[in-house]
């Protein structure tokens, strides 16, 4: 990484953690009940729930149908609830994380395009602040969007090196395949990845 770079990720992260500090002890409410307090599938990680992750919908947990298919998200619910139980900030810390994340993601990606820092900075910084990711990062069943845009971003990131590296030799291929596996991670925490070939 570039040390210019360094200090717009900095300041990405400060402002992220700053603007989102007051969520941290919102309790878990609405969709949470059913998805992580009352869903005995995220409650450990056997075999038995890890295979129910990928086998059925998102509430056959509370034995209800849904058509969601969210395998991955039940993971890190998973992994907070072992962590934490119902607890609400390792949650929200969780979610921010993925948020700012994705901020820094936007901005290396525009940082591709745009010689001028200032354009990718301003992009990822309106992009971290602005209100309407609010529900998405605050709601913990919302966790899905920013997750699954990470993952995005994330394979996009390393689809753009694949094309600099004129996609050949083993670091090229390699950034394509794992780009592919990024995206399957995508879709498997939330369905809205399928937007991404496009």
């Amino acid at each position: 990484m570039k040390n210019g770079n360094f200090k717009f990720i900095v300041i990405l992260v400060v402002v992220g953690s700053i603007v989102y500090a007051f969520n941290l002890n919102n309790l878990l409410f609405w969709d949470d009940t059913d998805w992580i307090i009352n869903n005995p599938f995220v409650h450990s990680f056997s075999w038995n729930n890890v295979k129910n992750w990928f086998t059925q919908n998102i509430l056959a947990g509370i034995n209800q149908s849904s058509n969601y298919y969210r395998p991955f998200l039940l993971f890190t619910f998973a992994f907070n609830y072992l962590l934490g139980g119902e607890n609400p900030i390792g949650y929200h810390l969780l979610s921010n994380t993925f948020h700012i994340a994705n901020a820094i993601l936007i901005f290396v990606l525009f940082s591709h395009i745009f010689k001028n820092k200032f354009v990718p900075f301003w992009v990822s910084l309106i992009w971290l602040v602005h209100p309407l990711q609010t529900e998405a990062v605050t709601y913990i069943s919302g966790r899905g969007d920013p997750l699954n845009v990470f993952f995005m971003l994330l394979a996009l990131n390393l689809f753009v090196r694949h094309c600099k590296l004129d996609k050949i030799g083993r670091l090229a291929m390699s950034s394509y395949f794992s780009s592919c596996f990024l995206l399957i991670l995508a879709l498997l925490s939330r369905e809205t990845a399928v937007i991404f070939p496009f």
